[in-house]
């Protein structure tokens, strides 16, 4: 996946978060309006406000509108690279045979600044990204979890000749 196919992606996924989260929020308060208006269990049950701060928790978590929190595009030199080899369990299960069955998984943990800011994150790691390597520009993509190798100018005609 090129930079500019990841930042196409990143738009439909910013929308479509945003219209989730829209949904969930009008069922949410559609659903309170209507129990508050036509009955009066706000009055006698108190705890339905915290019902409603748990479904706004679930809301937000689900429709991962809180990403919308972080930089749009971070573009930054990376200071930080690692890549280890995690054992987690194979199975989300607790079933004779699956409890201790485990596999691997390449974790990459990174961390890429610039002037101002630092952004560190830990992903899984695809071998077909490629090596980054301390010194390399990257572009970290708000909703895309990976790096995106940026090519500087002077760099690409030395690549080309």
């Amino acid at each position: 996946m090129t930079l500019e196919e990841a930042r196409q992606k990143q738009a439909k996924i910013q929308r479509e978060t945003i219209i989730k989260f829209s949904i969930y929020m009008i069922l949410i308060i559609a659903t309170f309006a209507v129990i508050l208006v036509l009955t009066d269990f706000f009055a006698k049950y108190s705890i339905l406000y915290g019902v409603f701060l748990i479904l706004l928790y679930i809301a937000c978590k689900s429709s991962k509108i809180y990403y919308l929190f972080r930089p749009k595009e971070f573009v930054g030199v990376i200071k930080y690279s690692n890549v280890t080899v995690e054992n987690v369990k194979k199975y989300a299960s607790h079933q004779p045979g699956a409890t201790y069955d485990t596999t691997e998984v390449r974790m990459m943990y990174f961390v890429v600044s610039d002037e101002k800011r630092t952004v560190r994150k830990t992903i899984e790691y695809d071998w077909h990204w490629g090596d980054f390597y301390e010194g390399q520009t990257v572009a970290v993509l708000r909703f895309i979890d990976r790096p995106f190798l940026i090519i500087e100018p002077e760099k690409q005609n030395n690549v080309n000749s």
